[in-house]
């Protein structure tokens, strides 16, 4: 009886073997549409969840319809991180491989802020190494950059407007 559990488990290993792919190092592309530069469309506001896993270590996002001079806020939160001591990181891109800024997230929520420069803002999630699994959440806000109140413009030139009057009342004194 253990003779024939050892041929069927030997048949079953055999075959079990026989469908494993013979070529090596050679990954399988992913599809889908965040991995190249610049990466998936984006609405500013909606809450994207994805993961990075085995040889998929970036994943790119295109936010556009901004005004330049917005600020922006993007929100950031590595979940499912398998090894505690791996990160991901959250950067802020202007081409395939220029980061202008970054933060690092282990399972914190975290943030990137700045100043929309143009029409767009390049986003991308990578990961520390090229094994595990890592989830991650983020979601980008901007609002426009604030404008002084015409009551603020007012004050500021009549106190302006008095310190030059007063350094010439002084000028004719001497």
């Amino acid at each position: 009886m253990a003779r024939l559990g050892r041929t069927v488990g030997a048949v079953i290993g055999s075959m079990a073997l026989a469908t494993i792919p013979t070529t090596k190092g050679e990954a399988v592309p992913e599809t889908e549409p965040n991995d190249v530069f610049p990466g998936q469309a984006a609405t500013v506001g909606t809450t994207f969840t994805g993961s990075l896993s085995g040889s998929d270590f970036i994943d790119f996002f295109r936010y556009t319809g901004l005004s330049a001079g917005d600020l922006f806020d993007l929100t950031f939160t590595a979940t499912d991180i398998e090894d505690p001591a791996d990160r991901l990181r959250a950067g802020l891109y202007s081409d395939g491989t220029t980061i202008l800024s970054s933060v690092f997230s282990n399972g914190s929520t975290v943030h990137l802020t700045g100043t929309a420069g143009g029409s767009q803002l390049v986003f991308g999630i990578t990961k520390d190494t090229a094994f595990g699994f890592e989830g991650y959440s983020l979601s980008l806000t901007t609002r426009h950059a604030a404008v002084p109140e015409p009551a603020t413009i007012v004050l500021l030139a009549a106190g302006l407007t008095a310190a030059g009057l007063g350094a010439a009342r002084r000028r004719k004194r001497s």
